[in-house]
């Protein structure tokens, strides 16, 4: 009986065919780097003379909002159209297990966000005027990061689970009820009730809070959201490896 390959040189190898990928189609890797600095420009820059609740404070609100939005809406179509081309096919005709895929295409995802961060938190500084210690930029850019992981991955389960044409209903359904109900686009005080007391169980509401106190606009928020969303990634990383096992039914 044949001994499995260890995973981590499969993931590194996963990893660089999926960025070849990813970096040979230009179009897709520009808008995604340029599409939150687009949606701050557009909705965060024009509040930040008017905003009750602060420069800093609005900036990790709604850079959290746009680099949620790209990972999920932006990998999660690219697969569902892939899907519809059938080059899916091909990677199930490989050895290569589920979880391997699934862990490479997030890993670059997160390069993208890093990208894309930075490219937002930029625009911030130089066009919007927010002056921040470099620590407190260089936390706001590590927690985001660290925290789209989750998003990510429900994204590629929902594009397992939905065909290209319905994909990006589908995410709209799942994500702006969670974005606003988070606080992230609407003051979590000015919610009903209901979704204020639902909020904390929320991924967004967690990872808005890590935004948040990177700036210093929730000092209340630590380590526990941290963990919240460490394993909001566990259980989407899981949902991800389901649909696509399930997905490949079809061609069984």
């Amino acid at each position: 009986m044949s001994e499995r390959p260890p995973l981590w040189p499969l993931i590194r190898q996963q990893v660089r065919c999926e960025g070849l990928k990813l970096w040979r189609t230009p179009d897709f890797s520009l808008a995604t780097i340029l599409l939150p600095v687009i949606v701050f420009a557009l909705i965060g820059l024009p509040s930040l003379g008017h905003s009750s609740i602060g420069g800093p404070a609005l900036l990790a609100s709604y850079t959290s909002y746009a680099v949620t939005a790209v990972m999920l809406y932006s990998f999660g179509s690219l697969l569902a159209i892939e899907r519809g081309l059938r080059v899916d096919v091909l990677m199930r005709l490989t050895p290569v297990s589920p979880l391997v895929i699934v862990l490479a295409r997030l890993l670059n995802a997160l390069v993208f966000g890093l990208l894309a961060i930075v490219s937002l938190l930029g625009v911030g500084a130089l066009i919007g005027g927010i002056h921040l210690e470099a620590t407190v930029w260089l936390g706001l850019a590590t927690r985001l990061l660290l925290g789209c992981a989750p998003f990510v991955a429900l994204g590629f389960g929902l594009a397992h689970l939905a065909g290209p044409g319905a994909v990006t209903a589908v995410l709209n359904l799942v994500y702006i009820p969670l974005a606003v109900a988070s606080g992230m686009l609407v003051p979590l005080d000015q919610l009903p009730a209901v979704v204020q007391q639902a909020a904390p169980y929320l991924p967004t509401y967690r990872f808005a809070r890590l935004a948040w106190s990177a700036v210093g606009a929730d000092p209340s928020s630590g380590g526990s959201d941290l963990l919240w969303l460490v394993g909001y990634t566990v259980l989407f990383v899981a949902f991800a490896v389901g649909a696509y096992r399930l997905d490949g039914r079809r061609f069984a």
